[in-house]
C-alpha cells in the first residue's frame, strides 16, 4: 500500500538509476549528488511501500517489483509528458473527437472531400459518423449527442446556427413507363393532378413546405398519395408505381432505379440546401475548423 501520494520527482530520480542501474551516474545525469539520489530513492520505496531496487557495494539491480514498478512509471510519465501537448492541440482544436451526423445527400456531394481535408489538416481528431434523418440530427444537436450535422435548410430552430454547403435544384422521379417520363421540356406544372410522394413532414424542418408552396405556385395543390422518412423509400414507391416524386438532383447519384427516370425540373430555383448545422452557442475548436474549411469554397452548386 502507498504512504502518501508520489512525488513527480522521485519517479524520475528512479527513471534514472533504473536506465543506468548506477547511482552516481544517474546523479550526473540529473545534475544532483550521489547522496540526493539515495536519499529519494529511499524515500520513494518508503512510500510504495516495497524494495525498489537491490544495491550492493559492486552493482544496482531491479528487484522483481522493481521492475513492474519502472513499467507503470514510464507509461504514466509518458502519458503525463504528454498531457501539455494534447491540451493545446485540443484547445486549438487539432485533438479530440468530432461527433458528425449527415443526410444521404450529404455524403454524395460536398461533405467526403471536406472530411478528407480535415483530416490531412487535423490528423489527430478522431471523426465519429453517423448516417441519421434531418430531425434525428436536430434532436441530437440540441441534446449535445452530437457536434455536426448536415441536413436540408430551412430548419426553424433558433438555437441552431446553419452554414449552407450545397445548392441544387430539383428533379422529378417518374416510373419509366408513365407518360411524362416521355414528355420534353418537363415542367412542374406538368405534375398538376398527379399522386406525389414526398419525406414526411416535419414542422421543424419546412423543407417540405416549401417545395409544396412551389408547386402552389405552378397553379395546382399537391395530391400527397404516400409518405416515408427515407429518400431511397421514396425512390422504391416511384418504381412500384404509387406516385411521381419531386426531390433534390443529387438523389439521382445514390438511388437510381431501373424502373425510374429523373427529369430535371428547370424551371424551379436553386432552393435546395444542404446545411452544416451546430449550436449557436457552440465553443468547440474542432466545430469551428471543420466550418472554416467549409467555408473555404462556395456552396456545391450541384447540377
Amino acid at each position: 500500500m502507498i504512504n502518501g501520494s508520489l512525488d513527480i520527482k522521485q519517479l524520475r530520480v528512479f527513471m534514472a538509476v533504473a536506465s543506468d542501474l548506477h547511482f552516481a551516474r544517474a546523479g550526473e545525469r540529473l545534475g544532483v549528488t550521489q547522496s540526493s539520489i539515495s536519499q529519494q530513492i529511499k524515500l520513494l520505496e518508503e512510500r510504495v511501500g516495497v524494495k525498489l531496487l537491490h544495491r550492493t557495494t559492486r552493482n544496482v539491480k531491479l528487484t522483481p517489483a522493481g521492475e513492474a514498478f519502472l513499467a507503470q512509471v514510464q507509461d504514466g510519465l509518458a502519458t503525463l509528458d504528454a498531457a501539455p501537448r494534447i491540451a493545446a492541440l485540443t484547445a486549438r482544436g487539432a485533438a479530440g473527437e468530432l461527433r458528425i451526423g449527415f443526410i444521404t445527400s450529404a455524403m454524395v456531394s460536398t461533405l467526403p472531400d471536406a472530411i478528407h481535408r480535415f483530416r490531412e489538416k487535423f490528423p489527430a481528431v478522431t471523426l465519429q459518423l453517423r448516417h441519421l434523418n434531418s430531425k434525428t440530427q436536430m434532436d441530437e444537436l440540441m441534446s449535445q449527442k452530437l457536434d455536426l450535422g448536415f441536413i436540408r435548410t430551412p430548419i426553424r430552430e433558433s438555437s441552431l446556427y446553419t452554414q449552407v454547403v450545397v445548392r441544387e435544384g430539383f428533379v422529378a422521379v417518374i416510373h419509366t413507363k408513365h407518360e411524362l417520363a416521355r414528355k420534353k421540356d418537363f415542367r412542374l406544372a406538368d405534375l398538376a393532378g398527379q399522386p406525389l410522394v414526398q419525406h414526411n413532414h416535419h414542422p421543424e424542418i419546412p423543407f417540405q413546405s416549401r417545395l409544396l408552396a412551389l408547386c402552389q405556385q405552378a397553379g395546382f395543390r399537391p395530391n400527397i398519395a404516400q409518405e416515408t422518412a427515407d429518400t431511397t423509400g421514396i425512390v422504391g414507391l416511384v418504381a412500384s408505381g404509387v406516385g411521381i416524386a419531386i426531390l433534390p438532383v443529387s438523389v439521382a447519384n445514390f438511388a437510381r432505379h431501373p424502373n425510374v427516370v429523373f427529369r430535371p425540373l428547370k424551371d424551379l430555383p436553386r432552393m435546395a440546401e444542404i446545411a452544416a448545422v451546430c449550436r449557436q452557442e457552440e465553443t468547440s475548436a474542432r466545430v469551428k475548423n471543420f466550418l472554416r474549411l467549409l467555408a473555404e469554397t462556395p456552396p456545391d452548386p450541384a447540377e
